[in-house]
């Protein structure tokens, strides 16, 4: 990875006073549909998009990947990993330039605090603070970001998922990287996967096979280690 020009990032936020930012699957496909347009430089409005589809000026023909690139325009960055957790979420970010413009950031947190506030009646802050982000220093440390994003199900005990029924959690880009991506829909005939928002290429390129990735990630629920002593890894739970 290191003969690219590229910059590579942990972002990671939280709960304010670690408590659940999602309460069901409705709740993280929202923030999931919200990740997918805040990326793209044209899109619009959360509120502005679901009333075009409400009133029938976007149709599920509209929603492909090739469609919603060509209106939106293509991800202004490159999303390598992600996960929801219960009172957390991690993103694995590729950039051209060490700098990442915090727009996408206030959009997506912006966006899916009003409405989880809205539906779930409350009021205030829902994150603990803006999105963190650390610079990845090196080749092991991007491999590894991408190794603990990804086994964070089984080390939480938030979900304690069993090593072996890792890909069944969809709330994750660890399913695309073995080709099994879940779809989610969020009103009748629109569904998405997480290859809307994650190219997972950078990382499988280092690997002989998909299932080669995946056994390196089976090796990383049996690890703690952390790689970078600048905080490459929050303990977020």
């Amino acid at each position: 990875m290191s003969k690219h020009l590229d910059y590579y990032l942990h972002a990671y936020a939280r709960g304010v006073d670690k408590r659940l930012i999602f309460l069901d699957d409705h709740d993280r496909v929202r923030f999931l549909l919200a990740l997918t347009l805040s990326i793209r430089p044209q899109s619009p409005s959360m509120s502005v998009f679901i009333e075009q589809i409400d009133k029938g000026h976007l149709t599920p023909e509209d929603f492909t990947l090739l469609a919603l690139n060509k209106r939106y325009g293509k991800p202004i960055l490159n999303i390598l990993s992600a996960i929801l957790m219960p009172n957390h979420f991690h993103l694995h970010l590729q950039l051209p330039a060490p700098r990442i413009n915090t727009h996408v950031f206030r959009r997506l947190i912006g966006s899916y605090t009003k409405y989880f506030n809205t539906r779930h009646q409350r009021e205030g802050r829902l994150m603990s603070s803006t999105v963190k982000t650390v610079i990845i220093m090196s080749d092991p440390q991007n491999l590894h970001l991408s190794g603990y994003i990804h086994s964070n199900p089984v080390k939480s005990s938030k979900t304690n998922i069993n090593p072996l029924h890792l890909v069944n959690y969809l709330w994750s880009t660890y399913p695309q990287y073995l080709g099994k991506p879940a779809p989610f829909t969020f009103k009748p005939g629109f569904t998405f996967d997480t290859s809307y928002f994650c190219n997972p290429q950078p990382i499988l390129g280092e690997f002989s096979s998909p299932e080669s990735y995946g056994n390196f990630v089976l090796s990383q629920t049996n690890t703690n280690e952390v790689l970078n002593p600048k905080e490459l890894i929050d303990q977020s739970e």
